[in-house]
């Protein structure tokens, strides 16, 4: 049951069901964004596109698992949700006239006096008392206060807008019309309507309130334009996800003179437990090279401010946390990613399934990194490699345990500092000679060229302190965690957290090939990501751990 094809309707339905959620809740934030806009059916239809496209990106990049119709089924699987939450916006609207909601507002100065929630966040709470205050002392007091939270954008909005009425002609009536135009918060907007001696605004069913916000052929054609670009943007992800055209440029050098790496020669040691820290040893003929990784504590996470830091990376998601104290016991994990050639072999014996991205291998020497490999897959590789050893210990590292490798003893954002522009000695990452391959920009990419385009050799660039290679880039790596969205449930032991995961992901770590700094740094150490467990993109491969 590996490959999508094999799943048949149950699995589309599950992913169908599975999108009704993330369409609706983006969809939301979408029409909630852009509230301003009177323009019923065009808000509605560019709301629900770019929600269809934002979702359709994110499943594409991230969600293929083999067979022929992996490319598509991730995209389609949220056209179906999305069209129906457009029919019940449009509904929506229609019942209410196309008009979106428009509050009516007192002519009375004064606003009436805020009461205080009975429950919510402090800066929620405190929002609600000044939320119509026409000082703007309030709003400075509050940016003070409460940095960081959702409400700070709407304070600076007030904010602006008060500092706008004090620079406005107050004897020009263009300037009032204008003013209000910007619609104005509303106990602002009863004060210009007062000094302007300006009526209300109309009801929302008002024949003239109806009459300006019917959809015209405007908005239809936006509709049909909508309509293409989503379709046009869900093929080009198909082409992208399509294995024999997107496996096609991934090894591609760029006037990169390429050295083999010469083959380890750890080694056999058929009892490691009592080697010392950071040996390297190989515990069988095929089995990986594992480096004995030593007792100790860290903070697992990152702190804010950080460049390209992400809200999952402490104990409480987008409510400003902290990172967390980890005491690990020795372990050893893989000094290198699992390789073709390792893959192999458990191909051979009869055990491991053939990874789709095989079929892109004809420029990937044996050395470089199985990919293409889901959560499952990872699991039937570690039982064999558990048969070929004879033991039981073998298995995915924990997220904490690969966060502690992968920073080798650092408290930076990389394991060699915090430059990235000088990680192309150290990874294989989205840079300079990466970006062509896609016509990305040249300042959306890493500022140094490692020479790869694709997945490098394994051991091809430095390791880090503790003598682990391609801890960042490459291919992403699967842990054995659940994933949730901060660290508040991570043992402080070490181990995985396994339970409910969001979304049912499991945890990925360490950025690919592919990773680029633009919006979110996979490659950095703290950096957390997820897929589901059947998923396979050729960003994917795995690095074994063994316990101690």
């Amino acid at each position: 049951m590996g490959e999508s094809v094999e799943r048949g309707v149950p699995y589309l339905l599950g992913q169908l069901i599975g999108a009704l959620v993330p369409t609706f809740l983006v969809s939301r934030l979408l029409l909630w964004l852009l509230r301003g806009w009177n323009a019923g059916l065009g808000r509605i239809a560019f709301a629900h596109t770019l929600s269809l496209l934002t979702c359709a990106l994110i499943a594409g990049m991230g969600r293929a698992d083999g067979g022929a119709f992996a490319p598509l089924d991730a995209g389609l699987a949220y056209l179906l949700p999305q069209a129906v939450w457009f029919v019940v916006d449009v509904l929506r609207a229609r019942a209410r006239g196309w008009a979106a909601p428009v509050s009516t507002v007192s002519n009375s100065r004064v606003p009436p006096p805020p009461t205080i929630p009975a429950s919510g966040t402090p800066s929620a709470r405190a929002w609600t008392l000044i939320q119509n205050s026409l000082d703007p002392a309030d709003y400075k007091a509050f940016e003070a206060h409460f940095p960081g939270t959702p409400e700070v954008l709407l304070a600076a909005r007030h904010l602006r807008q008060l500092e706008a009425w004090v620079q406005a002609d107050k004897n020009s009536p263009e300037d009032f019309k204008a003013f209000l135009q910007t619609r104005p918060f509303e106990a602002l907007a009863a004060v210009v309507r007062g000094s302007a001696g300006a009526p209300a605004e109309p009801p929302v069913d008002a024949p003239e309130a109806q009459a300006q916000r019917r959809p015209t052929v405007w908005w239809v054609a936006l509709l049909v334009i909508a309509g293409i670009s989503t379709f046009s943007g869900i093929v080009l992800i198909s082409v992208y996800r399509w294995p024999d055209v997107r496996d096609g440029y991934e090894s591609q050098s760029q006037g990169f003179e390429f050295v083999q790496p010469p083959r380890p020669s750890a080694p056999l040691v058929p009892s490691p437990q009592d080697l010392p820290d950071f040996q390297v040893f190989r515990e069988c003929e095929g089995c990986p090279e594992m480096v004995v990784i030593p007792s100790g504590s860290f903070l697992m996470g990152s702190l804010e401010g950080q460049p390209s830091r992400m809200m999952n990376e402490d104990d409480r998601a987008f409510e400003g946390g902290s990172p967390i104290s980890v005491a690990l016991t020795r372990f050893a994990i893989g000094q290198f990613e699992v390789t073709w050639e390792e893959w192999d072999l458990c191909v051979a014996g009869g055990d491991c399934p053939p990874l789709r991205s095989m079929d892109g291998r004809t420029e990937e020497s044996d050395r470089s990194p199985a990919r293409g490999v889901s959560w499952m897959k990872a699991q039937v590789f570690i039982n064999w490699l558990n048969q070929q050893a004879g033991v039981s210990q073998y298995r995915l590292p924990s997220e904490a345990e690969w966060e502690y490798a992968a920073r080798g003893g650092t408290a930076s954002s990389y394991f060699w500092g915090d430059d990235p522009s000088a990680g192309c000695h150290y990874m294989n990452a989205g840079d300079q000679t990466y970006g062509p391959t896609l016509g990305y920009a040249s300042e959306d990419l890493f500022a140094c060229s490692d020479g790869f385009a694709g997945p490098a050799p394994v051991g091809s660039f430095s390791p880090n302190p503790y003598g682990l290679f391609d801890m960042a880039g490459n291919v992403s790596e699967w842990a054995s965690d659940s994933y949730q969205l901060d660290l508040s449930r991570t043992p402080r032991s070490g181990m995985p957290f396994i339970g409910e995961g969001f979304n049912g992901g499991m945890v990925t770590r360490g950025g690919s090939f592919m990773s680029t700094p633009r919006v979110f740094d996979r490659t950095r150490s703290a950096a957390r990501g997820y897929d589901f467990p059947e998923a396979a993109s050729a960003q994917q491969g795995v690095r074994v751990a063994r316990a101690l």
